[in-house]
């Protein structure tokens, strides 16, 4: 079980919590109860767990500036938020120039990605504290109507942390504030393994025509290539190894708990949706199996005239040797 505190986005009673892998779920099994005694007259802390969105930390992909505003690494990382958050603002920053950091040795450690100086300091809704070695950011950042202070720190990267990381203790003054109590959406939910293809793009429309919340379980690069049709189409993205197929079933059933369906269009990935299914406790439901082996050798075996390529008119065009399509008998799920 592990957790820093860098991997925890604190906005107010609400707490986006970054999971890379299994011993961060864990700890925040953990933190969801140690915060759950904390609650007083009902209006304790929420704990929103997001997946693989970074490694580690997540204080330089993501970082509040004000309620309803996010400095985001990149655009991508809307479709990874939990849902309350998705219609928030992301402004997302430029990328580092090379020349914004100190040439170091070719021995030396450097803790930090070139994306550190996301990582800054919100001093009141409209003052941000930005480093002064990071100009870029902090045009962006006055084009969006806050005030920027500059502070230099040059050795970030070497000494591995920025100015959320060296304040992430902070008390402010005021009353912890909270996102408002949203009521349970019956909406159904169901998680498709992989959702690259044709045929998984009409999955998703029909989902979306149905009423039907659909999340996608993917890889980073298999996501850059789904276009903006698809990712409209699904309502969250979780990252994982199909390679690793144990650790794929620990994140998603993780991501699936309390979903009412786990679907893949993908027969090499029907192992990984049945033990998903069965550890997160919902529905599989997956394709039958259709050798193509097995069709061709009905073709082979049918008579002449059931392989005519001109059936007779009002008759059906399959010929009467292929095995049956219906579809087999599954557990009834809520959609």
């Amino acid at each position: 079980m592990m957790l820093d505190g860098a991997q925890v986005l604190r906005l107010g009673r609400d707490l986006i919590v970054n999971i890379a892998h299994d011993n961060h779920r864990l700890a925040v099994d953990w933190l969801e109860r140690h915060l759950a005694d904390r609650a007083t007259g009902g209006d304790g802390y929420r704990v929103h767990r997001v997946w693989r969105m970074a490694d580690n930390h997540i204080d330089s992909m993501l970082l509040a500036l004000h309620p309803g505003v996010l400095l985001a690494r990149h655009e991508g990382l809307r479709d990874l938020l939990p849902a309350e958050f998705r219609s928030w603002k992301l402004i997302v920053a430029p990328p580092p120039s090379p020349g914004n950091f100190p040439v170091y040795d070719d021995g030396d450690l450097l803790l930090t990605s070139p994306y550190i100086d996301l990582n800054v300091l919100s001093l009141d809704p409209t003052t941000v504290l930005v480093n002064a070695d990071c100009p870029e950011l902090a045009k962006t950042l006055e084009a969006e109507g806050f005030t920027v202070v500059m502070v230099r720190h040059r050795h970030r990267r070497l000494f591995g942390g920025g100015f959320h990381c060296f304040t992430l203790d902070t008390v402010r003054d005021g009353d912890l504030r909270g996102l408002p109590r949203m009521t349970p959406r019956p909406t159904p939910r169901v998680l498709l393994l992989e959702a690259a293809g044709p045929e998984s793009r009409a999955v998703a429309a029909a989902a979306t025509a149905a009423g039907i919340e659909l999340h996608a379980a993917t890889t980073p690069r298999m996501h850059a290539a789904y276009g903006t049709q698809l990712r409209d189409l699904l309502a969250g993205v979780v990252f994982t190894d199909f390679t690793d197929p144990a650790g794929a079933v620990a994140d998603l059933a993780a991501y699936a708990a309390g979903f009412d369906g786990v679907l893949t269009l993908h027969e090499f990935l029907t192992p990984i949706a049945t033990r998903c299914a069965q550890r997160s406790a919902c529905p599989a439901t997956t394709p039958p199996p259709r050798p193509a082996s097995a069709t061709r050798s009905t073709w082979r075996r049918g008579s002449p005239s059931t392989r005519s390529p001109h059936p007779p008119p009002g008759s059906s065009p399959l010929p009467a040797s292929l095995p049956s399509c219906s579809p087999p008998a599954r557990p009834a799920s809520r959609w």
